[in-house]
């Protein structure tokens, strides 16, 4: 049980960093929003992250998949690096 509970935290994990990421940006520039344009950010992600983009097609359903080929620690610096890349401009 402890396992399913850990597994939920690391799958919202991406939203809360981006959430952080775009409050940071809010407070920086007093308007709410991305702080670059969404094909500005789909751009960096699918020149660094293109199999991110790829899990985000498929849905968090195969998130099993990818917790199952990879393991943890590339998942989870996949997801860190992606948010982190959200606002690299």
């Amino acid at each position: 049980m402890l396992n399913y509970a850990l597994l939920f935290i690391a799958a919202l994990l991406p939203n809360i960093m981006r959430q952080l990421v775009y409050l940071k940006s809010y407070k920086r520039s007093g308007s709410f929003g991305f702080c670059v344009s969404y094909e500005t950010r789909r751009m960096w992600h699918n020149k660094w992250l293109p199999w991110s983009g790829i899990l985000e097609e498929l849905g968090w359903a195969s998130i099993w998949t990818i917790f199952w080929y990879l393991g943890w620690e590339w998942v989870i610096f996949g997801w860190v690096s992606d948010a982190l890349l959200d606002c690299a401009i």
